[in-house]
């Protein structure tokens, strides 16, 4: 993770400055240069168009519409990776998060060990929820129905391994690399593949395969990465509910 790059979006100037400072003091980013820090998606829009930022941390409770600004970032860079950086958020929020496309969801007041956790997970392609949310979110995929299920079976041979590469979270310069095509390439097996499965982001494409298929899920990040109670329990009581979430999603 050291050559990658980190944006953050954000209204609140403060906040954007705290996590520029915050960044660079971390090992994990602190030899990729300055971060990059916007106040909006629009600001944003054009490093994004030149695939200079790999995670993007947008603050929740400083952004309109986040939801639709995750969705905006997959649109102009498929690449780059999301992390939501919220106050307070529910169960709910963390399932719409994932079906935005984000790759990962975590509370501002969380120790920056955690902050630099995360960075790497997602960087190495592993998703930063936490276990009950997956669990749901993949429960959501086994309601549909079966013709969206066998979806996978309309791939083409070059589709289906395009898709293998991203549940394993490559890029998609390093999927390029591995096939020896060009990424514009890779950008259309994409579409394909979104279009075949009914599916909008690439995180639901991985959920609907494992789902589908039984392959494993890359691992996610530990119990503490994302309490949805955000501070109502104390540290032990919220890592006994975490672990109950863990062992349920088993």
């Amino acid at each position: 993770m050291d050559a990658r790059s980190v944006g953050i979006i954000s209204n609140q100037r403060l906040m954007r400055k705290a996590l520029v400072c915050l960044l660079l003091s971390l090992p994990i980013c602190g030899r990729a240069g300055v971060p990059f820090d916007f106040d909006s998606i629009d600001e944003a829009s054009n490093t994004l168009k030149d695939d200079k930022i790999d995670i993007l941390m947008i603050d929740v409770d400083g952004t309109e519409d986040v939801l639709n600004v995750v969705s905006k970032v997959r649109s102009i860079s498929p690449s780059t990776r999301v992390l939501l950086l919220a106050r307070l958020f529910d169960e709910k929020f963390a399932i719409e998060a994932v079906r935005s496309g984000a790759w990962g969801l975590m509370r501002t007041q969380s120790d920056p060990v955690l902050l630099q956790q995360a960075i790497q997970k997602i960087s190495s392609g592993e998703m930063w929820f936490s276990h009950g949310t997956m669990s749901i979110a993949l429960q959501a995929f086994a309601g549909r129905d079966q013709s969206r299920e066998s979806a996978l079976d309309r791939l083409t041979a070059r589709e289906a391994e395009v898709l293998r590469l991203l549940v394993r979270g490559y890029h998609n310069k390093e999927i390029a690399s591995r096939l020896y095509v060009s990424e514009s390439t890779v950008k259309t097996h994409m579409k394909g593949i979104y279009r075949k499965l009914g599916v909008n982001s690439r995180v639901e494409a991985v959920l609907l395969y494992t789902n589908t298929t039984g392959a494993p899920l890359h691992p996610l990040g530990p119990p503490e990465a994302a309490q949805f109670l955000a501070g109502e329990h104390p540290p032990a009581e919220r890592r006994s509910m975490a672990a109950s979430k863990q062992l349920q999603a088993v």
